[in-house]
């Protein structure tokens, strides 16, 4: 018994073995399908991206070169300071000079702030989407702001950036030389992510998951039970609010507790450490469970918006959705849901399509099916801008600024901007991959919870990688956690490279 106890870790025995093989086996083919992706197409990139990164090569040339490192390393606080200022100017003079009306969800629900018969119809047919009504409604209502698009898209930016912020104190609290590398690794997602002008629950969820991985980094590091207990409270209240936000978000926390799990499996069984288990996770479920039933209460009694019982798709719907076409949303089975009067007629039409997929596919094909399909859910470094869903903008509309320039489609810069933000992309897979020697228990729970949302989007609607912003807080802090780890893999691959040519010589 004790041998099995042993070998129940994440960190240890045949558990660790299985997660890192197959967690580096998969990230593997992430970053080779980054590679192929067509953003890293060289055609039509113009000059000036060109030029720029010329003078950013001869710029680092000059440092390492000259005493100009050792003094940038003397003022990093201040140029870390400078670099987090630039990029927090960028993305408001993004917001300001590039925020439209953008279409499917993301417009329904903006126009169901204004428009109550909407809001009725779409909430009854979508009630996942009923938290993040209601999350911009109170904001808008609370500062008195009008519903317009520039408004909703500041609430977005700042989830984001309150997102990278809690991110900063998680990695303080777990590895406080990483602080540095990763407030550095956000800047530079800052200045690349337009996701911040499409609001929806894909950025809006992301403080929340920041705050389940602040309040299990607590929790683990906190020396005192006060400290542990507002850790406890974190951690169940951000996983409530992601799952009523976005309920693929609960992944995080489900890794989480099976990490938790398997370390009490590893404590001596005392009276003390079963009764501090026991307590913590009572205190998840009431606070998890009440909330869910409150909210779902509220949902249908309140005075804001009607909406109407067994209206909603089911879940099975995604599923059907996730198997069929390319694993992307599906018009045609959309459409013909929303002709049927209830959520059991819709469940049973769903389960129609998923045996009827099944059996077409057979187990070869449902394989070949999903390895193409993760190739599209992770491959984007854009994460779905003008992938899959749409309209985003009008691009039979000239571009009216240099921003727009940039990031619209039908902009003289947008193929620059794409290329930029899959290198970042490509850089962030490699780093976790490098880094895969960093093995603490912290860092195994959060490949799980990767490992987790992969496996949901290969199931569940995917075929964009839109899907994989809702993660984004896991991969950041993963790769920071990892970076020593991947600097010295690094390391040793250049030297057995430099020996390997130095014997062939």
């Amino acid at each position: 018994m004790n041998k099995f106890l042993d070998k129940a870790s994440l960190t240890t025995g045949w558990i660790k073995t299985a997660l890192v093989s197959v967690f580096s086996i998969w990230m593997i083919a992430v970053l080779f399908g980054t590679l192929n992706d067509e953003n890293l197409n060289p055609w039509g990139l113009t000059a000036a991206l060109i030029k720029l990164g010329l003078l950013l090569a001869i710029v680092v040339l000059i440092v390492f070169k000259t005493r100009l490192w050792e003094l940038i390393k003397s003022k990093q606080k201040i140029l870390i300071i400078a670099l987090v200022t630039a990029a927090v100017a960028w993305q408001l003079i993004v917001v300001l000079n590039a925020s439209t009306s953008i279409g499917w969800d993301v417009w329904s629900v903006h126009t169901s702030l204004s428009d109550s018969k909407l809001a009725t119809l779409y909430l009854s047919e979508n009630p996942n989407n009923t938290f993040l009504f209601f999350f911009q409604y109170l904001i808008l209502k609370t500062f008195n702001l009008s519903h317009t698009w520039l408004n909703v898209n500041f609430i977005n930016l700042i989830c984001l950036d309150l997102s990278l912020i809690i991110n900063v104190f998680s990695v303080w609290l777990l590895k406080r030389n990483a602080v540095k590398p990763l407030i550095i690794i956000q800047a530079t997602l800052m200045f690349s992510f337009i996701q911040i002008i499409v609001p929806y629950s894909d950025v809006m969820v992301m403080p929340f998951v920041s705050l389940i991985i602040w309040g299990t980094a607590m929790m683990k590091q906190a020396q005192t039970n006060p400290t542990k207990l507002i850790g406890l409270l974190t951690f169940s209240l951000s996983s409530l609010a992601a799952y009523l936000m976005k309920p693929s978000a609960i992944i995080l926390t489900i890794a989480i507790l099976i990490g938790i799990s398997l370390h009490f499996l590893q404590v001596k069984f005392t009276k003390k450490n079963v009764l501090a288990y026991g307590l913590s996770l009572l205190v998840f479920l009431l606070i998890f469970v009440c909330g869910i039933k409150s909210f779902n209460n509220f949902t249908y009694h309140n005075d804001v918006v009607k909406i109407k019982h067994d209206q909603g798709q089911p879940a099975n719907h995604f599923i059907a959705m996730g198997i069929t076409g390319n694993g992307a949303w599906s018009p045609e089975q959309v459409n013909t849901t929303n002709r049927m009067k209830t959520t059991k007629e819709r469940s049973d039409y769903s389960n129609h399509i998923i045996k009827k997929q099944l059996k077409k596919q057979g187990i070869f094909g449902m394989i070949q099916f999903f390895i193409a399909k993760n190739y599209s859910n992770t491959s984007d470094g854009t994460f779905g801008w003008y992938r899959g869903d749409g309209p985003y903008t009008d691009v039979n509309k000239p571009t009216k600024n240099l921003i727009q320039d940039i990031y619209y489609q039908n902009g003289k810069y947008y193929k620059d901007y794409s290329f930029v933000a899959q290198i970042f992309w490509i850089l962030l897979i490699s780093l976790i991959i490098f880094g895969i020697g960093y093995l603490s228990e912290f860092s195994q729970m959060l490949r799980l919870s990767i490992l987790g949302g992969l496996t949901f989007l290969l199931i569940f609607e995917g075929g964009r990688s839109r899907y994989l912003i809702q993660f984004l807080p896991i991969f950041l802090t993963l790769a920071v956690l990892s970076f020593d780890s991947a600097k010295i893999m690094i390391k040793n691959i250049a030297s057995t490279i430099k020996l390997t040519l130095q014997k062939d010589h």
